[in-house]
């Protein structure tokens, strides 16, 4: 299987990327190279969607699949325009902030009311629009096509710390402030499932709408499992929305409503290092169970992240410690 991926170097497009490389595909990433590296196997072709002949490097070019996750219709018109009849299969992830309802729970797919798309003159999506614009590049791609509306997505390499945020907070112990009710539902996906569902629905040329979301679970469940898995002890202090909203915290949580001076992936990223340092000065773990123990996906990945931070290795910080 030929596949093209329009990304392929950053989260999920990286972990679709690295999982069909993995299954024996002939994987394509074009990009513009600046959120990270395709993973091994993979071949990198660099391209700028926003410039009018941003695909060119492309022209001639045929695919079995391709796999397009943009947030912008103006990309995503682009993109059908100039390759769809030069693939067999066209997946789209798409988001369930699509949907307009947010309150009622039990919806299906093909029923749930569903926000208005950003007209045909809007290229760029915002944060105010981002379901009404995720909406019109559903409709650029067609029915003839997997749409795979992707919930709360967590896992390794996660730019973002909506999810990674608890972990490790919850690691430090003592008390933790929690928004609303321990009851309140929460659903999410591992980036490594819905990668591992995405190709298959490639090599199977699945056609549909269909949501990516986990099971839902309670948040004082969600909450516990986080506190057994890093092996803390925390006392949940929970706090209504409209206390939070009082103090000036924003929805999501972690970086995006705290004043931290760092982007959410910055933050994230140094946390992730911090905790690592600590497994490796203070255990017995092989560096690469501490990378992957820390949401990187391989030794190398950590590596690097951490002489860019740090300006040492693993090995380097783990011997100085030791010394």
């Amino acid at each position: 299987m030929r596949l093209l991926i329009l990304g392929g170097t950053q989260f999920l497009g990286r972990a679709i990327a690295a999982h069909a490389c993995a299954m024996g595909a002939d994987v394509v990433c074009a990009a513009r190279g600046v959120a990270g590296a395709a993973p091994p196997g993979a071949r990198f072709v660099k391209i700028d969607r926003d410039q009018p002949d941003g695909l060119a490097p492309l022209d001639g070019e045929h695919f079995d699949a391709v796999v397009d996750v943009s947030r912008q219709p103006g990309q995503v018109r682009a993109a059908v325009a100039a390759l769809r009849h030069r693939a067999r299969h066209w997946i789209y992830v798409s988001t369930v902030s699509v949907y307009s309802d947010e309150t009622t729970i039990g919806q299906r797919a093909e029923t749930a009311p569903l926000h208005p798309p950003t007209g045909p003159e809007i290229a760029h999506a915002t944060a105010e629009t981002y379901g009404p614009a995720k909406r019109a590049c559903e409709l650029a791609v067609g029915a003839d096509a997997f749409i795979c509306r992707a919930g709360l997505i967590a896992g390794p390499e996660d730019p973002t710390g909506r999810f990674t945020y608890w972990p490790l907070r919850l690691a430090r112990g003592g008390d933790v402030l929690v928004p609303d009710r321990p009851s309140d539902l929460v659903q999410l996906i591992d980036v490594r499932d819905l990668a591992n569902w995405i190709v298959h629905a490639a090599m199977t040329k699945l056609i549909g709408t269909f949501d990516a979301v986990g099971p839902a679970i309670t948040r004082q469940f969600f909450l516990v499992a986080c506190e057994e898995a890093v092996e803390s002890r925390c006392v949940f202090r929970w706090a209504g929305r409209a206390f939070l909203e009082a103090q000036g915290v924003a929805h999501w949580s972690g970086p995006r409503s705290q004043i931290t001076g760092e982007t959410p992936h910055v933050y994230v990223t140094r946390r992730r290092l911090e905790e690592a340092q600590v497994l490796l000065a203070t255990g017995h773990l092989p560096i690469v169970e501490v990378a992957l123990a820390m949401g990187f996906s391989s030794q190398a990945h950590m590596t690097t992240a951490m002489r860019n931070v740090m300006g040492h290795s693993p090995a380097a910080y783990r011997k100085s410690r030791a010394s």
